[in-house]
This record gives structure tokens, C-alpha cells and sequence, in this order.
């Protein structure tokens, strides 16, 4: 599994592995920022799930909070995003 804290990471992926991404919600209500992806070495399989389909690099991106956790009461809350990025040779 694939999180925020592999921001900038170079990472391997056997040929017809999967690659699953668990980030943040960036504001989106969702279940996790949306993830591009750039190259052709890996494909989308479902939301976040991506799988190696062929040998070559693949680029992901995102944001991510750039604040941790939840402000406590009374506090000002923190809304800004940061680029996420991790790049996958697949093998």
C-alpha cells in the first residue's frame, strides 16, 4: 500500500502487480484525493487501484494535507494542500 508519506519515493512493481493508494481526503468529501497518472506502464483497475501492464515508468500525483489531523475547538483550521508524487518502475 501506497500512502502520503511515500511522497517522492521512486518505488518497483513486478510486471501484472497491483498497486493500491491509500491518501487523504484533500476536501473532496471523498474517501481519498483523486490520483492521476502519467506513463503508460500502469493502468487503472478501480478507483485508487492501479496494476503494472507493461515494463516503463508510470507517474502519480495527488494532493495531500499539508496540515496534520483535525485543529482542536477553537482553533483556526488548516486547508492547504501539498503535491504528492510517487514514481513506479514497473519490472
Amino acid at each position: 500500500m501506497v500512502t502520503a508519506s511515500d511522497n517522492g519515493r521512486r518505488m518497483c512493481l513486478p510486471l501484472h502487480g497491483t498497486l493500491r493508494i491509500s491518501l487523504p481526503d484533500a476536501g473532496t468529501g471523498g474517501p481519498g484525493a483523486p490520483v492521476g497518472l502519467s506513463g503508460t506502464a500502469l493502468s487503472t483497475v478501480a478507483d485508487h487501484l492501479f496494476r503494472g501492464v507493461s515494463p516503463g515508468t508510470a507517474v502519480l500525483t495527488s494532493e495531500v494535507p499539508a496540515c496534520p489531523g483535525t485543529p482542536a475547538p477553537g482553533t483556526v483550521e488548516c486547508r492547504a494542500l501539498t503535491g504528492w508524487r510517487v514514481t513506479v518502475d514497473v519490472r
